[in-house]
C-alpha cells in the first residue's frame, strides 16, 4: 500500500479546500505527481505549508491536460506557478472519502 501523498499548499489554496470551493489540484507531472502514483483511492494529506493545518482526503482520479486547454482561471494559475503553458496533471479529490486512519 502506498504512503499518503503529501501536498503542501499556500494558505490561500488550503483555505479554498477547507471551505469546499476547490476540489482538484494542478501539478507538473513530475516525481510523486506522475500518473502512475496517483491511483484512485490513495490517501492524501493536504497541508497548509509544510507544518500547518491538515486536511485528509483520497484521490478520486487524475488525468493529464495541456494547461492551455484549461479554463481561464486555471490557465492563469499555471502561468503564475510554472511560468509557461505545458503538460499538467489534474488531481481530483474525493472529499466524501476520508482515510481510515483519520476517521
Amino acid at each position: 500500500m502506498a504512503r499518503p501523498l503529501f501536498i503542501p499548499l499556500k494558505k490561500e489554496y488550503f483555505e479554498q479546500y477547507k471551505n469546499g470551493t476547490k476540489k482538484y489540484e494542478l501539478r507538473k507531472p513530475e516525481r510523486q505527481f506522475q500518473l502512475k502514483y496517483l491511483t484512485p483511492g490513495r490517501d492524501v494529506t493536504l497541508s497548509c505549508g509544510y507544518s500547518g493545518d491538515r486536511l485528509y482526503t483520497k484521490i478520486g482520479g487524475a488525468e493529464l491536460w495541456h494547461s492551455g486547454d484549461l479554463g481561464k482561471a486555471d490557465r492563469k494559475a499555471c502561468l503564475d506557478c510554472f511560468g509557461q503553458h505545458g503538460e499538467v496533471v489534474k488531481i481530483n479529490f474525493d472529499f466524501d472519502e476520508v482515510p481510515s486512519d483519520q476517521e
